[in-house]
């Protein structure tokens, strides 16, 4: 198990490259694609959650909508 000085040391180092790239725009860079993915799969847990929780006159047509995006 690696503590938690050693974890913060390891998440926060880059390894060298040979493109022009600072290492803080770098790390910028390689951060943004998991944040999306972390704010796609949020999406899609509500939408499901919705999918399934929906109530009200316009049930049917709510339930279909909120499946297309869980599906």
């Amino acid at each position: 198990m690696v503590d938690n000085h050693l974890r913060g040391r390891l998440e926060d180092s880059m390894h060298e490259t040979k493109n022009g790239l600072p290492e803080r725009t770098r790390k910028k860079v390689a951060d943004l694609p998991s944040e999306r993915l972390s704010d796609a799969i949020d999406f899609g847990s509500q939408a499901k959650y919705a999918h399934w929780n929906v109530k009200g006159p316009n049930v049917m047509a709510l339930h279909e909508l909120f499946f297309k995006f869980a599906g």
